[in-house]
């Protein structure tokens, strides 16, 4: 028949990997300079932190990814800090200069310790829900609970209910849940929690000068304006305090125009 197709032989493989090889092929932007942002959050999904493409390239960084697992297990949340940015540059790659660092809920101690270890190679800082210097404190009852969500979906879901408020679709926290234990696996999720309710660092970032954002979610019951206004606005005296409406403990996910806007103004400030 006249304008079919004739395979030549390769059939379906063929075409597939013509398909393959057509497809375009997405990279992240490495950041590089005095205008770049990096990251530090559970999973992957904390995408329109800077709303101007290009302005301020993101490097997203997931603090729970499998490799890094059983090494968070056995050595907790202080040896991140040389990994944000003590590494040797990789091949090809430039080293960043100063950077804007973003931690977002357990991800926010780390990048503190950035500041306490190298302050000259952190411009701003921004810390979505994050867990204070001094730690979170946990009531002793509470721990067991929230060591069982590090295997749990179901305790996992139950935090993510309560710290958004209680007001968001069943369906959604049920999937943010599963999404949580694909992301965070067990080791790493009950190390950063073992690690953010013993350590305390507050004496010694207090009084550090740099620009330090705090973002919560009025919706949110522990990480709020409270808590950051006895924690963060403490430490920082260049702090600054927002309280993002109608959202919780995730932010970038509940209201991620808003939380965009924000963080963008911050930044160009």
């Amino acid at each position: 028949m006249r304008g079919a197709h004739r395979s030549t032989g390769g059939g379906d493989h063929d075409r597939d990997e013509t398909l393959r090889s057509a497809r375009p092929r997405r990279r992240q932007r490495r950041p590089q300079g005095d205008r770049a942002a990096l990251a530090l959050r559970r999973t992957r999904v904390v995408q329109p932190l800077v709303a101007v493409p290009g302005r301020y390239p993101l490097q997203l960084r997931v603090h729970g990814r499998p490799r890094l697992r059983r090494r968070h297990r056995r050595r907790g949340l202080l040896h991140l800090r040389r990994d944000r940015l003590g590494r040797p540059p990789a091949r090809r790659q430039p080293r960043l200069a100063r950077v804007l660092l973003i931690g977002h809920s357990l991800g926010g101690m780390p990048v503190q310790q950035v500041v306490l270890k190298a302050p000259e190679r952190v411009r701003k800082l921004v810390g979505l829900s994050p867990a204070p210097a001094n730690g979170l404190n946990i009531p002793q009852e509470a721990y067991p609970f929230l060591a069982e969500a590090a295997h749990k979906v179901e305790n996992r879901r139950m935090v993510i209910d309560s710290s958004t408020g209680g007001k968001l679709s069943p369906h959604w926290v049920a999937s943010w849940a599963e999404q949580s234990m694909k992301a965070v696996g067990p080791d790493a999720f009950r190390g950063y929690l073992d690690s953010v309710n013993t350590t305390d660092f507050s004496a010694e970032i207090t009084g550090a000068p740099l620009p330090a954002l705090v973002v919560v979610g009025e919706n949110d019951p522990a990480t709020n304006a409270d808590a950051m206004n006895q924690t963060w606005m403490r430490h920082y005296p260049n702090g600054q305090l927002a309280v993002v409406g109608n959202a919780g403990h995730h932010q970038m996910v509940e209201t991620p125009i808003a939380l965009a806007t924000l963080v963008e103004k911050f930044l160009g400030d």
